[in-house]
């Protein structure tokens, strides 16, 4: 499509599917293709960028409207250092989200919306009322760049800008989650708002490790250039070992677990005293520095995996075998007829830092918001006010001289004696 005055607009690049491989050499490579959404096709880095029937050379305009990057700018690094197990990709500058006719529509005068991923996105023109755009940030229309989580660095590279940053590891622990931490603008611009730049020079992730220790990954940008300058890690604090980190917005943040209980953290803004655990290293209370930026609010229980598991016999009756052993134990459980024991199972529960043990029985889980002692119950049920109340409004209670009637409204308790 043609830009202000009909001149041609720059066209979107494809999306790029970054992928981490590893040889037989053990050597790990990280590589891009572009995704030809219109095809459902992959455009693999060494192929040639496709071309209309028209005509055109290499890098001419598909179909579907976009093209793949130039071959200089596909991301391709050889030999990563570090271990490397995990990969996100790191937007370009300006990247407000994907390029959708909707958002675009909603965007008056819209810079550069990548078509997804780590692409670029299109600079040029509104196409809905030929306004030109507004000037694009430093950096806008190229591909973005890859971050390479490893056990002993961190490892940011852009083939496109040219630029690759490594930030060493203290120990050796395993990276196992990520999560992009989206500012106010970002959300703001994803739905039609502000297309400004939506990381304010700054992109920032969380990632948790193996040690449960929950760390701030921020990538920051030269301001002129837009191209990633600088990799700063600060450690946060501790929580249950996070396979799954989420952050919900408003300093909420959400660990999902597969060795202990899932946790909802508030991240606070400055941090507060925390005591030593009885399993922390020195290397974590080097990084820490008794300290935390972590306060739990809830947590959700989790009893896998379950390593082990044993049953704990239990007297039958309060009155049974509780303290006795041998054949006064015999004696008596054989004297409590017509009741069945009841077993609690024991599990070893987690793994590493966050194993437990948990004890389980059977039965149903009751919370107790309430109580009243009224003695000589011998029936109680519920009543509607109305036959076409959706909830109960009064309890009757029977006893062997009379029935009461309780209900519960603005002024108090109620009661009716019959």
């Amino acid at each position: 499509p043609g830009g202000a005055g009909g001149a041609p607009s720059a066209p979107r690049i494809m999306p790029q599917l970054a992928l981490l491989h590893q040889d037989s050499r053990y050597h790990q490579h990280a590589i891009a293709h572009s995704v030809d959404l219109h095809k459902k096709s992959l455009v693999r880095y060494g192929d040639a960028a496709p071309t209309s029937k028209s005509g055109g050379g290499g890098g001419g305009k598909v179909a579907g409207g976009a093209v793949p990057p130039p071959q200089c700018d596909r991301l391709k690094k050889s030999r990563v250092d570090g271990h490397s197990g995990r990969i996100m990709a790191v937007p370009p500058a300006g990247w407000n989200g994907p390029a959708t006719p909707g958002l675009r529509r909603a965007s008056r005068g819209g810079g550069g919306a990548a078509a997804g991923g780590v692409g670029g996105g299109r600079r040029g023109s509104d196409e809905e009322d030929g306004k030109p755009a507004a000037r694009p940030p430093p950096g806008a229309g190229r591909t973005g760049g890859v971050l390479i989580l490893g056990q002993r660095q961190i490892t940011y590279h852009s083939t496109a800008e040219g630029v690759t940053k490594v930030l060493p590891l203290p120990g050796d622990a395993v990276l196992l989650s990520c999560d992009r931490i989206l500012t106010q603008d970002s959300s703001s611009s994803r739905a039609g708002g502000s297309s400004k730049n939506d990381d304010g020079g700054c992109v920032r992730y969380l990632i948790g490790d193996e040690r449960g220790r929950v760390h701030l990954l921020a990538l920051t940008r030269h301001p002129a250039s837009g191209k990633i300058g600088g990799l700063h890690l600060d450690t946060l604090g501790r929580s249950s070992i996070p396979t799954s980190l989420n952050y919900l917005g408003c300093g909420l943040l959400f660990v999902g677990s597969q060795f202990a209980d899932a946790q909802l953290l508030r991240v606070l803004d400055e941090p507060i005293p925390s005591p030593a655990g009885p399993d922390e290293s020195d290397e974590d209370a080097m990084m820490m520095g008794r300290s935390t930026y972590l306060v739990t609010c809830e947590e959700y229980t989790n009893l896998g995996p379950i390593v082990d598991f044993d049953l704990l016999p239990t007297a039958a009756s309060q009155g049974g075998a509780d303290g006795l052993s041998g054949a006064d134990a015999a004696a008596a459980d054989g004297g409590a007829a017509g009741l069945v024991r009841q077993s609690m199972v024991i599990t070893a529960s987690g793994t590493g830092s966050d194993g437990s043990i948990r004890l389980v029985r059977n039965g149903i889980g009751m919370s107790e918001y309430a109580s009243v002692e009224l003695g000589g119950i011998k029936g109680m049920w519920n009543l509607r006010a109305r036959f076409g109340d959706g909830d109960d409004a009064y309890l009757v209670q029977s006893y062997v001289g009379e029935t009461r009637v309780l209900g519960v409204g603005e002024g108090g308790d109620e009661e009716d004696d019959e």
